[in-house]
Formats: C-alpha cells, sequence, structure tokens
C-alpha cells in the first residue's frame, strides 16, 4: 500500500470542488492505497484574499516606484516609437504607468478594497446575505478589485475568479523554464504548503493540470517538489497535459526538473498500474498512458488501453475536502453522466480530446446522487458532460422522478430537434433548472462552417418549448470565427439580444484555435493562410488570416452585445452576477422567472 497525494494547484474557479482530483482520489482509494488530497487552488483564494496579503503587494509595489521610475527614464528615447521597445521595457513602462495611476487616483479605493475583502468573501458562504442582490453583486465587485490587486504582484498578468492570464510568458520551453523555476506569485504561495507537503512523506504525488490556467502555477509547485523530494515519485496527468504531451516529449529536461512521470488522457486506469509498478506488482513497460524516461536515458511513452467504463469507476467521495470553505453557501457538485462527445465533428471545438464517448449507468448515476445528498447534504449538481443525448435526459429525468429524488440541477445541450416539449417537460420536473446552449452564431454560413450537426433554423424552436418547461435558457455564443464577417458577427448579437423570452443570458468569448480542433487539420479551408506555432506548450495555437474579423471589430461587436442587452432587459442582474454558479443558485432560490425579474443599478461605489 502507498501513501498517496492528490494535488489540484490554482487556478480555478473557488466555487466548487474540481472533479477531477475527486475521481482520482476515489480511484486511488479503491486500490486500497491511503490518499490524501489538497485542493491548493481554493487554499490560494483563501490565502491572497485577506487584508493581511493585499496590503503587502500594496506596500511592495509602491516601495518599488521610484527605482522603477528611474529604469523606465534610462529606457525612453525621444523619438522612438512605442513598437520599437522590447516586451520587458515596453511592460515596465506600463508598469509604471499603472502605478503612477494608483499613487495619484486610487490610494483611497485601494484601501476601501483591502479593508473589505475579508467581509465580501464570508458573504459568498452566508445564506442570509448571498440570495440579496445587490450584496451578492458588490461582494462580487470588490473581490474583481482585490484580485486586480494580487495581480500587481507580476503585471500585466491577470486574476479571477475564473482565470489566470500570463500575457508576458511564452508558452516555449525557454520561457515556461524560467518562470517556472524562477521567484513568481505561486512560488511563494507554495513555500510553506511544500514544507506540509514534505513533511508527510508521501510515496507518490499527483498534480492534476486540467486547464491553461493552472499550468505555470502546476508546473512551479512540481520543481519544488521534485528538488526537495529524493522518495517520491511526482506525476502530473489531466486534460492540459493531454493537449501538450508531444512537447513534453520534445524536452526530455522536463522529466528531470518538474515530474518523474506524465499521465497522458483518462487517469483512473492509468494511475492505479502506475501504483502497482511502484509496489513492484507491475513492469513500467505494462503502465498504459504514462511518458516517462526509460533505462536506456529516453523518453518513452506507453500506449494507452480503453479506458474504464464510468459505471465501474469508483464513487467520488469528498474526503479531504472542506466544502464550508469554497465560495458559495450552497455546493454545486460536479458529476458526470458521460465523458466525451457524441458528435465530435464540431470544427472549432477539442474540448473532446483525449476521451473515449463513455455512458455512466443510470442506476449507479441515481445512487451516486443519492449517496451526496444523504452524506453531505447536496442537492445542487452541474453535469459536466460535453453534452447530454435527448434519449438519456429523457431516461435520466424518468428515473430521477420515479426515485422521488428532489435535486436541483444544470447541464449543456446541443440545440437538437430531439429535445421535444416532453422531454424537456420531464428534465424540468426532474430538476433542471438551467441549460448551457450551444448556440455558437447566427449565421446560416458560419454555423455550416462550424458543422454542429443541427437544423439552425430550429434552434429558437428548441429554445421555446425550454422556455415554456420553466427552464432557464443560457446560450454560449462567440465571434472571430475564421470568414465570419462583421454583419455576420452582428446577427449573433441581434439573435440573442432579440429574444429575451427565450434566450434568458448568455455568455461569450472570442475564437481560438486549438491544437486538436478540425480547423487546424484543415486551415486552408477556413482562410487560414499561415499558422504560427511558436509556442509548444500552448494548447492554442496562433493564426494569421485575411477573412477574420480584427480586434477593434472584435471590440464593437462585445461592446454591442452588452449595451442592447442593458436595454432590452433593463439592467438585468444576471449581467452583474456573472458566474454560471452563482445564477443557478439564484434560480434555485427564487425561480427562473423572479430571478429574470431582478434588476440592478450601478452605483459607482463598491461596499459591502
Amino acid at each position: 500500500m502507498k501513501k498517496c497525494l492528490v494535488v489540484f494547484p490554482p487556478q480555478w474557479s473557488p466555487f466548487s470542488p474540481h472533479l477531477a482530483p475527486v475521481t482520482i482520489a476515489a480511484s486511488i482509494r479503491k486500490a486500497g492505497h491511503k490518499c490524501d488530497v489538497r485542493d491548493l487552488n481554493l487554499e490560494f483564494y483563501r490565502k491572497v484574499l485577506t487584508k493581511d496579503f493585499l496590503q503587502e503587494v500594496v506596500n511592495r509595489q509602491l516601495q518599488s516606484f521610484p527605482s522603477l521610475k528611474e529604469e523606465v527614464k534610462s529606457i525612453i528615447i525621444p523619438g522612438k516609437k512605442p513598437e520599437d521597445y522590447s516586451p520587458e521595457d515596453s511592460v515596465k513602462a506600463k508598469k509604471l504607468l499603472f502605478l503612477d495611476d494608483i499613487k495619484k487616483n486610487k490610494i483611497e479605493f485601494n484601501e476601501k478594497i483591502i479593508s473589505d475583502v475579508e467581509t465580501a468573501v464570508k458573504l459568498l458562504n452566508d445564506k442570509s446575505q448571498f440570495y440579496n442582490l445587490k450584496l451578492a453583486v458588490n461582494t462580487i465587485m470588490i473581490i474583481d478589485k482585490a484580485l486586480e490587486i494580487v495581480s500587481m504582484d507580476e503585471f500585466p498578468q491577470q486574476f479571477s475568479l475564473y482565470s489566470f492570464k500570463n500575457r508576458c510568458v511564452k508558452c516555449d520551453w525557454e520561457h515556461v523554464l524560467k518562470y517556472c523555476t524562477s521567484d513568481n506569485i505561486f512560488s511563494r504561495f507554495y513555500m510553506d504548503k511544500v514544507s506540509d507537503i514534505i513533511d508527510n512523506n508521501y510515496d507518490y504525488i499527483g498534480i492534476s493540470l486540467s486547464s491553461a490556467s493552472q499550468f505555470f502555477s502546476a508546473l512551479t509547485l512540481a520543481q519544488m517538489l521534485k528538488a526537495r523530494v529524493k522518495n517520491t515519485k511526482i506525476c502530473i496527468g489531466g486534460n492540459y497535459i493531454s493537449r501538450i504531451t508531444q512537447a513534453v516529449k520534445n524536452n526530455p529536461d522536463f522529466f528531470k526538473i518538474f515530474a518523474d512521470y506524465v499521465l497522458y488522457e483518462e487517469g483512473e486506469l492509468a494511475t492505479r498500474e502506475l501504483l502497482e509498478y511502484l509496489d513492484e506488482k507491475r513492469n513500467i513497460e505494462n503502465v498504459s498512458s504514462i511518458i516517462y524516461i526509460d533505462k536506456t536515458g529516453n523518453v518513452t511513452e506507453n500506449k494507452k488501453q480503453e479506458p474504464e467504463k464510468l459505471s465501474e469507476l469508483a464513487m467520488a467521495d469528498l474526503e479531504g475536502f472542506n466544502l464550508e470553505d469554497y465560495f458559495l453557501p450552497e455546493i454545486i457538485m460536479p458529476v458526470q453522466l458521460s465523458r466525451g462527445c457524441y458528435w465530435k465533428k464540431c470544427t472549432f471545438c477539442d474540448h473532446y480530446f483525449g476521451q473515449t464517448y463513455n455512458i455512466k449507468n443510470i442506476d449507479t448515476l441515481i445512487w451516486e446522487l443519492k449517496t451526496y445528498k444523504l452524506k453531505y447534504g447536496i442537492t445542487n449538481f452541474e453535469f459536466t458532460d460535453d453534452c447530454i443525448s435527448p434519449a438519456f435526459l429523457k431516461e435520466f429525468s424518468s428515473k430521477i422522478i420515479e426515485e422521488g429524488l428532489q435535486i436541483n440541477w444544470y447541464c449543456d445541450l446541443r440545440l437538437e430537434n430531439a429535445f421535444t416539449q416532453e422531454i424537456l417537460d420531464l428534465a424540468y420536473k426532474a430538476g433542471l433548472k438551467m441549460v448551457l446552449w450551444g448556440y455558437e452564431a447566427g449565421s446560416k454560413r458560419v454555423m455550416e462552417l462550424i458543422n454542429k450537426g443541427i437544423d439552425t433554423d430550429a434552434r429558437f424552436d428548441i429554445l421555446k418549448r425550454a422556455a415554456k418547461a420553466g427552464i432557464h435558457n443560457f446560450a454560449y455564443i462567440f465571434s472571430g470565427f475564421p470568414t465570419e464577417t462583421f454583419d455576420e458577427a452582428m446577427q449573433t448579437v441581434h439573435d440573442v439580444c432579440d429574444n429575451p423570452d427565450i434566450v434568458h443570458s448568455w455568455g461569450t468569448g472570442v475564437f481560438s484555435l486549438g491544437r486538436h480542433s478540425l480547423i487546424n487539420l484543415n486551415p486552408e479551408k477556413f482562410g487560414i493562410t499561415k499558422i504560427i506555432d511558436e509556442e509548444e506548450f500552448s494548447s492554442e495555437i496562433k493564426f494569421e488570416s485575411n477573412s477574420c474579423l480584427k480586434g477593434d471589430e472584435l471590440q464593437t461587436i462585445k461592446e454591442q452585445l452588452t449595451q442592447k442587452s442593458m436595454i432590452k432587459q433593463n439592467s438585468p442582474g444576471w449581467m452583474f452576477l456573472r458566474y454560471r454558479e452563482l445564477m443557478f443558485l439564484y434560480i434555485v432560490k427564487y425561480g427562473r422567472d423572479k430571478f429574470l425579474e431582478m434588476k440592478y443599478k450601478i452605483n459607482n461605489e463598491v461596499k459591502c
């Protein structure tokens, strides 16, 4: 039996436990090993959103102002164009302007944010205050501003409750190595954490790297651990690392500096096989889905095997998770009904990469939900599937009703005509409160290029059915798809803004080229003239096109979208709550219609 630790590093939303460490830890325990879990992402937010931490950041940055000012003076050359300065010098100049603005205009404002931040965090956990819209929105605003202060430490990085963007560090080996082995905001946070981890004498530490926003943090942690432990094996796995395995294989020093093993794609079976190898019960060659340095000193990739069926996986348990510390008054537990995507033909999407389509047995699923409810008191769920088929939704909803399982949930669905009024009525009766629909774009031409495999003309009919059933319709949309024109992008804006009775809320983004997307396999078909693959550790690839919307056009579209919705829905509360988890809990609390009646009038003062 091995003593194991599964770690989930920053940055991810601190609203609920992430499913990945929950699932992997349960699988390890099922095999008879001891397994602890550390949600370092939650611990990170609990650390940085404190008065003491924020005040230290402000003091440190303001103290650096005089020396930075002198340094920038020595850099500036009269007549030299901004674009001719190095990226490093440009950042220094921008940071100086940023700090100068704080000194002149924002000292008192920042002091107010620092003073209120701990009260704001507590409010998110307090049922008696969380469901007051004005208090909740002001709280989110305070936390947003507090995270701007956190971001000052490594300007121009950006932290939010949903993302971390490190704009000045390229995802190539040289820059990744330099950042993750140098002093940074994560290494400073990890100092005490690493010492505590080492004191526990684990045999195996698995680091769950599921998102691009975790990348620099995860590797910083891995490097700190690998440099300090001798008898502990470090393994990095997860959705994100699975997307960049070629970069790992191209850089053998990755295994000297960061990890002993990289586990790719679905990890439950491979993790247990690896632990069998560490227990001397299996040869390393027979461990599936891992990359490592073999006895000859070469990088070796073992083949993957057919993954376990979801119904055969260990029941995900929450041992080791401090549920009361998450940033919501009620836990919304992520659960998988299925893994992978049954369509897998959308040209822009590679979300399903590395996953075999796999459906959980409904009886197993019902037992799992009952266990969460009885053992932990959890009644709110997010089903994290890429998509749920109409037939499965019908069968699942019927079973919930049959079992008398009183729960609330939301999920992603495709706008397929097979979602009949009967099915949507049944799902609502079974507790479906909100659906995140992949509306994508208004233009029929663009939708044909996207290849959703749906009847584009029937989308409003499906949304009407869902709205009639009582379901809150949230539309995923994006702009900037290759060859999309400004007018076509504005059609999307009109579609969602002019139909607030059936498109109740939306979330928007800008197209990015996924490394494993179908577009990247045939870029010329989509008007892409050049692929710029300079950052091998990135899951997204830069490109050039003569027929893509530019930055100012994309900004105009975003502004039009926001302004039209503000006017059409009269400053709706959901636009200020913003996060879908918060919206969902409000819908559960008040009902969809009452929630949509809630308005938030903008006030320049931010306070708790």
